[in-house]
């Protein structure tokens, strides 16, 4: 009996770093699943593509975009999927505008947002109380967000009062990240020293850490040396490094809606995305 797919995905280089895979493989899909991965699959489907020379991977999770009217703009949602990104978090809002863009601009990504709280636009001053904080949580989330952006690099808080915000959010089960920096330290490893102080054992999202290693108070080893340090004291915090090519991100997998070659399909169980591989090959580990 012959079998029957929905599509097959001829030739491509599958590259799935959780299984160990780096090989050239073909991919069938039944009802918006991946039912078949095998060097050779024998059977009909509805759609066939050759995906030779192109690299076939799971969606990828970029966990520091920007996708509103504030930062980055409409284009980014295609850019991101014509990268191979199915999922991504918008570390700025405003949640207004992303929610917007989405709308207008959105391709099949599943993107979520933190809402910045920026002095004189989400919250009154640089010091803001819990009530004011909790106000504009409760606005943030109400609105779609999923949290807390505080962009101390370029609008710093007080320490207190970003100590507060961190707590506000642990409080409700809110997500919130942080550009290190307040009003008492700048986006250093001092920044990042006080960040982790700061956080007092809550949930913390501390965005760009090499950017905060980068030799400003001392010599860039001794500061990295410091930034391993600090994380593996403080687990309770998480992190993304700044790509060299675009934005700061933390790349993994992810079982999403996505793009091939610029037009789009929904996948509901699991999705591959195909990109050129850059002109000198793709490295054989990851």
């Amino acid at each position: 009996m012959i079998e029957r797919y929905d599509v097959l995905l001829r030739n491509g280089t599958v590259v799935d770093p959780a299984n160990g895979l780096h090989e050239i493989r073909d991919i069938a899909l039944r009802n918006g699943k991946i039912a078949e991965v095998a060097p050779t699959i024998a059977g009909e489907a509805r759609r066939e593509h050759d995906l030779a020379g192109l690299v076939v991977m799971p969606g990828i999770v970029d966990m520091h975009v920007h996708l509103s009217p504030f930062l980055g703009g409409g284009c980014g949602h295609r850019m991101l999927a014509r990268a191979g990104v199915t999922t991504a978090l918008d570390m700025a809002g405003p949640i207004e505008g992303v929610v917007d863009l989405a709308a207008r601009h959105g391709c099949g990504l599943s993107v979520a947002c933190v809402n910045y709280l920026r002095p004189e636009h989400t919250i009154a001053s640089d010091d803001p109380g819990r009530d004011d904080i909790d106000e504009a949580l409760s606005h943030a989330l109400s609105q779609g967000a999923i949290g807390l952006k505080l962009l101390g690099g370029h609008y710093p808080l007080t320490a207190e009062a970003t100590a507060r915000a961190i707590e506000a959010a642990a409080g409700c089960g809110a997500y919130v990240a942080f550009h290190a920096g307040t009003q008492s330290a700048g986006s250093n490893i001092e920044g990042m020293r006080e960040a982790c102080e700061l956080s007092a054992g809550h949930p913390l999202h501390l965005a760009h850490i090499n950017s905060y290693c980068r030799g400003q108070i001392r010599d860039a080893v001794s500061e990295g040396e410091e930034a391993l340090a600090l994380l593996a004291a403080h687990p309770h915090i998480r992190t993304s490094a700044r790509s060299p090519i675009s934005h700061p991100s933390t790349v993994s997998v992810a079982s999403v809606s996505t793009a091939y070659r610029g037009v789009g399909w929904r996948l509901s169980g699991s999705s591959v995305a195909g990109i050129r591989p850059p002109a000198r090959g793709w490295p054989k580990r990851f």
